[in-house]
């Protein structure tokens, strides 16, 4: 793939939902039960990576209601306009689907609010947290905390106070370090007149980018590295040639080649030293380039079988092969579905379709997935396949796959054949 796109799509800011679903979701700890929100309105949503799903509907483009998580929408509007910018620039979207940092627009108890979550890019890093105080008056205090999914609430740091910010009421901001990659929650903590309120916002902390150092600084730092080197070597010569001798005597030659000696080796122990230190950094920093994330790489393919077209999707990345095994890498439902896969026609985004594929035999290890195509129209579609790991890490598998014609003719509608199972065709302009 020749070319990497980032999509920022910012959240949804419909109607507000009704007061069910404004219920602290459970995502990584204890549970947090609110004395205010009714039983059956306890779902989490997701905020970040793959979107959740709910209930099936007749048609799979149907826009998601306003009640639902501002995720959906942000994602399945990535979706489309990656397809958009491939079909208009002919560039191939090769990068983490949609953006890593999390909205959240919900309650938190009696408050209403909304957060935001702008994660760093790069491990350790410091991620921004807006909140905004929608319903409710009187507050006092917001808190931020991130949590661990691996660690909980037990061995979280203490919470960090979010200050106001000038100049716009309502609206509290922090900062929060994420000290290695992986799952996190932020649970943001509301207190005021009205009681306190919890809400946990799940977060996907990833290396996604390596800072690269400013010129300047760098010939700075390099230009104060020869100063200290040169008064080191010069130092050590001083006190070996004249450090015995008495005050006012001269050092004979015997002494000054003494010193010239001494401060030869000492340079070659420094450069030494430095040439470590160098190889050393060359480690980290290689080890850390092999962390940043990178879509996994996959080959789809359609074939025929009994009269009807399957998609083939193989995770073939040696990362894949490599975790198997690890705790936490295996896959969990994510609405019931281990994959949830979006296509989208690449020419004119005239057909879409999202399909539920199926990992081929006992799932030990397997990395290929099937399912049955629904009726589409032939032609170049682009693939957005969703999948969530126990760990909570839920990468987004991108790829394209030529659907050749079949027999239902091209428009790939017949009134004698229905969908495939577990798939859903929207074709439109």
């Amino acid at each position: 793939m020749a070319a990497s796109l980032r999509f920022f799509v910012p959240p949804h800011r419909g109607p507000r939902a009704p007061e069910v679903a404004r219920v602290p979701p459970r995502f990584f700890g204890p549970p947090r039960r609110s004395p205010r929100a009714p039983e059956a309105a306890r779902v989490p949503p997701r905020l970040c990576g793959p979107p959740r799903r709910g209930p099936r509907a007749p048609e799979v483009a149907r826009v998601p209601p306003a009640s639902a998580s501002v995720t959906r929408l942000r994602t399945r509007a990535a979706v489309l306009l990656a397809g958009v910018l491939a079909a208009v620039g002919g560039v191939v979207a090769s990068a983490h689907v949609g953006t890593s940092n999390a909205y959240f627009d919900g309650a938190a108890g009696p408050y209403g609010v909304r957060v935001i979550v702008r994660t760093p890019g790069v491990i350790p890093g410091l991620a921004q947290v807006t909140v905004r105080i929608l319903d409710g008056e009187g507050v006092d205090r917001v808190t931020v905390r991130p949590l661990r999914s691996d660690v909980g609430l037990e061995g979280a740091p203490p919470p960090d106070a979010a200050r106001p910010v000038r100049g716009e009421a309502g609206l509290y901001g922090g900062e929060l370090w994420l000290m290695t990659a992986g799952s996190y929650s932020v649970e943001v903590g509301v207190a005021g007149a009205e009681g306190e309120g919890t809400v946990f916002v799940p977060v996907l902390a990833l290396a996604e980018r390596r800072l690269g150092m400013d010129p300047v600084v760098g010939l700075g730092l390099a230009a104060a590295a020869l100063f200290l080197f040169a008064g080191a070597v010069t130092i050590l010569g001083a006190a070996v040639r004249e450090s015995v001798l008495e005050p006012g005597r001269e050092p004979d030659a015997w002494r000054r080649r003494r010193g010239r000696r001494a401060m030869v080796v000492f340079a070659g122990v420094l450069v030494a030293v430095a040439g470590g230190g160098w190889r050393w950094w060359d480690a980290v920093d290689a080890a850390y380039r092999s962390r940043i994330y990178r879509p996994w790489s996959t080959t789809a393919a359609v074939t025929t079988a009994g009269g009807r077209q399957v998609l083939t999707l193989a995770i073939d990345d040696p990362r894949w092969a490599a975790g198997r095994g690890r705790p936490g890498a295996a896959l969990l439902p994510d609405h019931g579905k281990l994959m949830h896969l979006f296509l989208v026609r690449a020419e004119d985004l005239s057909a879409f379709a999202h399909v539920h594929p199926v990992r081929d035999g006992d799932g030990g290890g397997d990395a290929s997935f099937t399912v049955p195509l629904p009726p589409l129209p032939a032609g170049e579609y682009r693939m957005y396949a969703d999948i969530v790991h126990e760990n909570g890490f839920a990468p987004t598998l991108v790829n394209t796959v030529q659907v050749p014609p079949n027999s239902y003719g091209a428009g790939g509608t017949s009134a004698a054949a229905g969908p495939a199972a577990g798939a859903s065709p929207a074709a439109g302009g």
